[in-house]
């Protein structure tokens, strides 16, 4: 089973096992201690790891849909883990949370099978306001794991597919979309649809525009002629 793991070079941590915890609950104590907590947690998850920008955050959302949630009061991702998880990914996510930088952990999952999975901290207590959610990628496991830009390819792809112009005017039934898809499903929606939504409703858009201009202007060629 293929591994990867996110942890930036620069953090000087070649194994989770050995990692020395020392120096981050320092930092932390002191910290706290000047009032500036939530912005130093920010700040150092983003020298271990590499925050998933908004961009990045709707295609992942697109590719995996479905979350395990690993919440205070939730004990799904301490289950999960303990089955099928390769030991390299488990030491990383183990690892992760010792840091205590994150609010939670989620395992990000497919739709239909669990073939390639991603293990994500989250800092960001509301559920209600997703847009405030500073997301990091911990480790990502899985039988096969391809490239980001084909990840991106895929899910425009897939929305591209399900996209109807009609349902604009209200004249036919809009197709079946990712949130149908998620609605349809078994399993917990991380709920970034709109965001998701409107960038690929906006690559539709363009597109569509370009394609008209193109037509106008072969159309008043040919008129010329």
């Amino acid at each position: 089973m293929a591994v990867e793991l996110y942890r930036q070079p620069e953090a000087g941590i070649s194994n989770a096992a050995e990692a020395d915890l020392s120096e981050v609950t320092e930092s932390r104590a002191l910290a706290e201690a000047a009032g500036w907590l939530p912005e130093w947690r920010v700040n150092h998850a983003n020298q271990l790891f590499r925050q998933f920008t908004p961009r990045q955050t709707q295609v992942w959302d697109g590719f995996l849909p479905y979350a395990k949630c690993g919440c205070e009061d939730c004990d799904e991702l301490t289950e999960y883990l303990s089955t099928g998880v390769p030991d390299e990914a488990r030491e990383a996510i183990a690892w992760a949370e010792q840091t205590e930088l994150f609010d939670f952990l989620q395992i990000w999952v497919p739709a239909e099978d669990e073939t390639d999975l991603l293990c994500v901290g989250v800092i960001g207590h509301s559920e209600d306001d997703l847009e405030d959610w500073h997301i990091f990628p911990i480790a990502r496991w899985g039988e096969t794991l391809p490239p980001y830009h084909e990840i991106e390819e895929t899910v425009i792809d897939q929305a591209l597919a399900a996209y109807d112009p009609m349902a604009e005017t209200g004249e036919a039934e809009p197709a079946a979309s990712e949130t149908t898809l998620r609605v349809r499903a078994s399993g917990q929606s991380k709920g970034f649809d709109w965001r998701f939504a409107a960038v690929i409703g906006g690559i539709v858009v363009v597109a569509a525009a370009f394609a008209t201009l193109v037509t106008l202007a072969r159309f008043s060629g040919f008129i010329g002629h």
